[in-house]
């Protein structure tokens, strides 16, 4: 392999180690389709596990994994008679346990990519290569081939992951369905974070 392969390959070698950045793609909750669920105690609450991989965000699906928690896009129709609010007036249950849902804030935190960690990629800056002529012996170079590749890579790598990280908050922030008022007679959607989710089945109900 002649020196300007072997630059090449540890670029790419670095850019597999490292991993890149990626953009964030919109779950949007009240866009999917959600299971037929029996209506209880005036609430209707059906949702879906597995909406970031679903939306493509597999980086983040893997960091939901990693932090035990599954975020969760939720349908809710309120029969009540009365306003709700998630806080003073519902009761999440898992498998008929109570679970306390994540805030947003929490939930960004525990799945938000790392825009510092791709400065890394400025060791790739040093790489220099010399060419060979196999057929006269001449060789050209060093070409800073690291020195264009390196502060690129991680000047884009550190923007997309910060426009990813931003798209994510407003996502959450707008879907915050634990400081909504869920009016009498209307649906509310909404996405959640639910930790130590494994299985089992979610209800919703009023509290006593």
């Amino acid at each position: 392999m002649d020196n300007f392969k072997k630059g090449i390959f540890l670029i790419g070698l670095a850019i597999v180690f490292w991993g890149c950045a990626s953009s964030y793609k919109n779950i949007n909750p009240s866009s999917l389709n959600y299971p037929e669920r029996p209506e209880a105690q005036g609430i209707t609450f059906s949702y879906r596990a597995g909406v970031l991989t679903e939306a493509g965000n597999s980086k983040l699906a893997k960091k939901e994994r990693k932090s035990d928690f599954k975020l969760i896009a939720v349908e809710i129709k309120n029969n009540t008679g009365r306003d709700l609010t998630f806080a003073d007036d519902l009761e999440l249950k898992l498998s008929y346990r109570n679970v306390d849902p994540l805030s947003s804030k929490e939930i960004h935190g525990k799945i938000k990519q790392s825009p510092p960690s791709y400065l890394l990629y400025l060791l790739l800056t040093p790489i220099n290569v010399t060419t060979y002529n196999e057929n006269t012996g001449a060789s050209s170079g060093p070409i800073p081939i690291g020195l264009g590749a390196g502060p690129i890579i991680t000047l884009l790598n550190v923007a997309l992951s910060a426009t990813a990280n931003s798209s994510l908050k407003k996502e959450l922030n707008q879907n915050d369905i634990l400081n909504q008022i869920i009016p009498d007679g209307e649906t509310t959607y909404g996405l959640i974070g639910v930790p130590n989710f494994s299985g089992g089945t979610l209800s919703l109900e009023l509290k006593n």
